[in-house]
């Protein structure tokens, strides 16, 4: 049964944007993150993070997350100066006023402005953006692909991602905005940018409030986008945050 020209001439119109469409398909995706192809993710990560990790005495996983970062991206937040397990990492450290004359402030309280503290840090830093964490979290990667995660998910698309803040202990797109919510203080990144007002704002909260509450509501009083990705998960451990200069 031959088949009239007309029909021939569909069916290759057909086909012609079949493939059309399969084409757009693969190609519309690399033109939208064409940023992400032969990305130098060590020039970025370098130039544009600065990591602190929270910890009491340098002790839990605080090992790990020395491993996972060079030197010059590391910063540790130990209580005390003078800690002989800090200093076998061999590692910066961040210097933390005391704040033993507040004799009514809470364990929470005494969090709440170390975390405030090392936002100030980020502000007066040179980096664009802080990754916050605490010693008890556990990373699913390797060091090299810990950045590489990091990087493809805090590249803003449409604008300069100075009022974006990210949680990195949940599932989710690090290009997608999510609910704002304090839980997951585990990891964190602010920007340079909105590090100021998340300083003061921890700071003006209410005695005895938590560090988690807090985070949610600066967030909101910051008017920053929360988004999420999943580099690292909660070690199980508790809470062994002291007081500051204790």
């Amino acid at each position: 049964m031959l088949i009239s020209r007309p029909i021939l001439a569909r069916y290759a119109g057909i086909a012609i944007i079949l493939i059309a469409l399969i084409l757009l398909a693969f190609r519309v995706p690399r033109l939208v993150n064409s940023h992400l192809y032969d990305l130098s993710y060590g020039t970025y990560f370098q130039r544009q993070f600065q990591v602190f990790a929270l910890t009491a005495s340098c002790g839990r996983f605080t090992p790990d997350v020395a491993a996972h970062f060079d030197y010059d991206s590391l910063t540790l937040v130990p209580n005390q100066q003078d800690i002989a397990e800090c200093a076998a990492l061999n590692r910066k450290q961040l210097a933390l006023s005391a704040t033993r004359d507040d004799p009514s402030a809470s364990k929470d309280d005494l969090f709440r402005e170390k975390y405030a503290q090392v936002l100030d840090a980020c502000t007066s830093g040179t980096k664009a953006k802080c990754l916050i964490l605490e010693d008890d979290i556990v990373f699913l990667h390797t060091p090299q692909r810990t950045r590489e995660i990091l990087v493809e998910n805090t590249i803003p698309l449409f604008n300069d991602g100075e009022i974006d803040a990210f949680d990195c202990t949940k599932r989710g797109f690090g290009w997608l905005s999510s609910t704002t919510t304090g839980m997951g203080s585990q990891c964190r990144v602010y920007s340079k940018h909105s590090a100021p007002c998340m300083s003061q704002c921890l700071r003006d909260q209410k005695k005895g409030s938590q560090l988690d509450t807090g985070l949610a509501n600066c967030q909101v009083r910051c008017k920053l986008n929360q988004k999420r990705f999943l580099l690292v998960v909660h070690g199980g451990l508790s809470s062994t945050m002291e007081r500051p200069g204790a």
